[in-house]
C-alpha cells in the first residue's frame, strides 16, 4: 500500500513538470529545508521543480503506511494459579501479551496487580480466556464468587484471537405454554415410548391399550386404564382376571363374612385355635394356672407308690406321722449319736470306764516310739515350769541360739605406705557382699601408724559408711583372696560369699557402683603428732555387736567402706580386720 501511494504522488508531480519542461528548475541543499512562496496571481506552471544536490526530485506528499499484525504467539508460561473465594496472586510470564485461561469449574474475576474483587474482568470456567496487554506489570490476582478455579497463563506477542467462551451445561427441558391451534394435525408423531416421553394425544376412536410396553396414544392408554378400573355394574370377581370394581366387590363380601363370623359364637368342634398366651400383667394373679401334666389316673387313698403317684414336699410344720417312716441316709450323711451300745457317749476328759475303746493303726502318726531319736522324728513337747531340776548339766537341754549358721569368718588386710596429702574422706577399705544369703557383721577393727615423713599437727579420723546397691566393686589397692579356706573359722564351713575385700595400697580406692549413706555407722577420731612412728591409732573397734545388740546385716550387693581423713605432708600405714557370719535367714 505504501509503494502504491508513493508512485501515485510521483505521477502527479511528473505531469506539471512535463508541461513546463522548458520552465525553471531549482536546486536545494535538502528537500524541505528551504521554504518557497508563490504569489497567488502566479499560475501553477510558473512554479519551479525542486531538486536536491543528489539530483533527487523533491515532492511535497503525505505517505500513509500500513502495518502487518500477526496472531498471538506464546513464548512463556506461568505457574497455574489456584483460585478460591480468597484472592490468589501469581507472577506473570514474560511477554507483551498475557492470555489467562480458566480451566476450573467456577468463573473467576482477574486483574493485573496484587488485588482483585468480583468486579474485575470475568473469565468463564472450562476454557474461557482473556488477553491482557502488559506494560510493566509483574503480577496477576484472581478471585471466585464461589467454588474454585485454576488460571493458566501464557506470555508472548501478537494479537490473541479465537473464541473466548467457557464450556457450559446444555439447556434442560422444561414446560412450555402454547396458544390453541399452535400445532397442526400430525405435528407430533407416535414414536417409541420412554420414561418421561410425551405421547401423542390420539383420536377418540383409538382402541384401549392396557399394556404399557406397547406404544399407543394418550387416548388409548386412558381407555386401557378405565377398562382396568371397570364399571359399577361389574359382577363381583370369583376367579381369573377381573376389573378393580369386581375385585373390590369380592373383597367386600369376604369382609362381611369375617365381620359376621367374628361376632358369632365359636362353633363346637375339634379344631385347634392356634397358640394362646397367658396374661402376664400381674404375676401370680392374671397368669395363675392350675397344675398341669397330671397322669391320666392319679393314685388316691393309701397304698404303694406308682407312676400315677404325684410327688409332694412335706412342710416343715407337718405333724408327726403315727407310723414312723424308714429313711435311708444319703452317702456320707453325718449323724450325731447320743448313745453307743446303749450307753451315753463320753466326751471330754474323764475315767476310762465311760470312754469308747479305740485301736490305733500300726502306721498311725499318733503312735510314738519312746526313747532317744532325731529331732525330725520327735514330738514337740512343752516343758512345764516346774519340770526342770537343779541347774546341772544332766538337767540341761541343748538349745540352738540364732539362725542356722553357714559359716563364720575373719579376715585382715594391711595397706601400703599411704602417700602424703591424702584428700579428706577418701575410701581406703571396701567390703562388698554378693551372695544370695546374708552376711552378719560382728566386728570391724582398725589400727594406724605414721612412718618416714611426719605429719603436721592435727587430727585424723576413720568413718565406717554403709554402701547400698553395691553392684560393682571398688578398684585399685590390693584385693583379698576369698577362695578356698581363706577367712574360715572352721574348715567345714562353706567358702565365703563375699565378692570383694579390698585395702588401699599407696593411694585412695576408686569407687565402683554403690550408694553411700549420708551418715556413718561408726566413727573414730585420733590425735596426729608431729613425730615419726608415734602411733596414730592403736587397735580400735570401729564396730562391735555386743550381746543383745543388732549386728550389721548385709544382703546381696550391699557392703561398707572405710574412709580416712588425715593432716597433710605425712606418710602412714594402717590395717583393718573384719569378722562376720553367713546365714540363709536372719
Amino acid at each position: 500500500m505504501k509503494r502504491f501511494v508513493v508512485l501515485f504522488a510521483l505521477l502527479l508531480l511528473l505531469l506539471p513538470a512535463h508541461a513546463h519542461a522548458q520552465g525553471r528548475t531549482r536546486v536545494v541543499p535538502t528537500c524541505g529545508a528551504t521554504g518557497l512562496t508563490w504569489s497567488s496571481a502566479r499560475p501553477d506552471t510558473d512554479r519551479p521543480l525542486l531538486v536536491d544536490t543528489n539530483g533527487l526530485l523533491c515532492a511535497n506528499v503525505s505517505v500513509t503506511a500500513n502495518a502487518t499484525i500477526t496472531g498471538f504467539r506464546p513464548t512463556a508460561f506461568g505457574t497455574p494459579l489456584a483460585v478460591t473465594t480468597s484472592a490468589a496472586t501469581g507472577t506473570l510470564p514474560a511477554g507483551a501479551q498475557v492470555v489467562a485461561t480458566n480451566v476450573g469449574t467456577s468463573g473467576a474475576y482477574c486483574g493485573l496487580g496484587a488485588t482483585a474483587t468480583v468486579s474485575y474482568q470475568y473469565i468463564a470456567p472450562s476454557g474461557g480466556w482473556f488477553g491482557f496487554a502488559i506494560s510493566g506489570d509483574t503480577q496477576m490476582t484472581c478471585i471466585t464468587a464461589s467454588g474454585t478455579a485454576t488460571i493458566n497463563t501464557a506470555g508472548g506477542s501478537g494479537l490473541p484471537t479465537g473464541v473466548s467462551g467457557g464450556g457450559g451445561a446444555g439447556g434442560g427441558g422444561g414446560a412450555i405454554t402454547a396458544a390453541a391451534s399452535s400445532y397442526s394435525a400430525g405435528a407430533f408423531v407416535v414414536g417409541t415410548g420412554v420414561d418421561g416421553w410425551d405421547a401423542t394425544q390420539g383420536a377418540k376412536a383409538d382402541a384401549a391399550q392396557t399394556d404399557p410396553a406397547v406404544t399407543a396414544s394418550l387416548v388409548a392408554y386412558t381407555k386401557g386404564v378405565l377398562t382396568g378400573i371397570g364399571q359399577k355394574a361389574d359382577t363381583a370377581w370369583t376367579s381369573g382376571s377381573g376389573s378393580l370394581v369386581a375385585l373390590l366387590k369380592a373383597n367386600s363380601g369376604k369382609l362381611d363374612s369375617v365381620i359376621t363370623n367374628t361376632g358369632a359364637a365359636i362353633p363346637a368342634g375339634s379344631a385347634i385355635i392356634g397358640k394362646v398366651g397367658i396374661d402376664q400383667t400381674t404375676p401370680g394373679t392374671t397368669n395363675a394356672v392350675n397344675t398341669t401334666n397330671w397322669p391320666t389316673t392319679v393314685d388316691t387313698n393309701s397304698g404303694n407308690k406308682s407312676a400315677s403317684t404325684p410327688r409332694f414336699v412335706i412342710a416343715t410344720d407337718q405333724p408327726n406321722l403315727t407310723t414312723a417312716l424308714n429313711v435311708a441316709l444319703a452317702a456320707n450323711q453325718s449323724v450325731n449319736l447320743a448313745q453307743v451300745a446303749g450307753a451315753t457317749t463320753a466326751v471330754g476328759s474323764g475315767v476310762q470306764a465311760t470312754a469308747l475303746r479305740t485301736t490305733l493303726a500300726t502306721d498311725s502318726p499318733g503312735i510314738v516310739t519312746l526313747g532317744q531319736t532325731t529331732k525330725s522324728a520327735s514330738v514337740p513337747v512343752a516343758i512345764a515350769s516346774d519340770q526342770l531340776g537343779a541347774n546341772t548339766t544332766a538337767n540341761s537341754l541343748p538349745i540352738t541360739v540364732g539362725p542356722a549358721l553357714l559359716g563364720s569368718y575373719c579376715m585382715g588386710a594391711n595397706s601400703g605406705t599411704m602417700a602424703a596429702g591424702l584428700a579428706g574422706g577418701s575410701p581406703v577399705f571396701s567390703f562388698r557382699y554378693g551372695a544370695a544369703n546374708l552376711a552378719i557383721i560382728r566386728k570391724i577393727t582398725a589400727e594406724a601408724d605414721d612412718i618416714t615423713t611426719a605429719f603436721a599437727a592435727g587430727a585424723g579420723k576413720f568413718d565406717l559408711i554403709a554402701a547400698r546397691s553395691f553392684t560393682a566393686s571398688d578398684t585399685g589397692g590390693t584385693a583379698g583372696t576369698l577362695t578356698g579356706n581363706n577367712g574360715k573359722l572352721r574348715t567345714s564351713f562353706a567358702t565365703t560369699g563375699v565378692s570383694d575385700f579390698r585395702v588401699a595400697s599407696t593411694a585412695t580406692l576408686t569407687a565402683g557402683t554403690r550408694t553411700l549413706d549420708a551418715q556413718p555407722l561408726g566413727s573414730v577420731e585420733f590425735a596426729v603428732p608431729t613425730s615419726i612412728d608415734a602411733g596414730l591409732l592403736p587397735t580400735t573397734n570401729i564396730f562391735l555387736a555386743e550381746i543383745g545388740q543388732s549386728p550389721v546385716v548385709l544382703a546381696q550387693n550391699e557392703g561398707f567402706v572405710l574412709q580416712a581423713t588425715v593432716p597433710g605432708t605425712g606418710t602412714w600405714v594402717f590395717s583393718v580386720r573384719v569378722c562376720w557370719d553367713e546365714v540363709s535367714a536372719f
